[in-house]
């Protein structure tokens, strides 16, 4: 099936929707108003480029493919579980408390140590 994905707004409406998200749900895990997010995905209104990054991150996409789908959005298709993992790290990661997104990477880096690259 494919999607007319022409505008920004198409793209963004097209992300929630194949993430089963509701206009609060991403509102809450980006810190971006549901009302402006509507008005992003109806094309009415430009995002902010701090929407605009907050709403890559949230979604997983590069910032080129969501301003003008010059690259592929992501390619990798993750089960429930899966994404409810990488939802779980991205609220902790956005969370406005400091001590709770170094606790969260240090939590991270001791449990994936194994699978994380060496840093040289």
């Amino acid at each position: 099936m494919s999607h007319d994905l022409s505008t920004l707004g198409k793209r963004l409406f097209h992300l929630r929707h194949s993430s089963n998200k509701t206009l609060q749900e991403v509102s809450d895990g980006t810190n971006v108003s549901s009302s402006n997010l509507g008005k992003y995905e109806k094309d009415q209104v430009q995002p902010t480029a701090e929407s605009i990054i907050s709403l890559c991150k949230y979604y997983g996409v590069s910032t080129d493919w969501l301003l003008k789908e010059t690259a592929t959005a992501y390619s990798v298709t993750f089960d429930r579980e899966t994404t409810e993992m990488i939802q779980t790290i991205q609220t902790m990661m956005s969370d406005p408390d400091p001590d709770i997104r170094a606790w969260a990477k240090i939590q991270f880096r001791k449990t994936f140590a194994e699978y994380m690259p060496i840093k040289k």
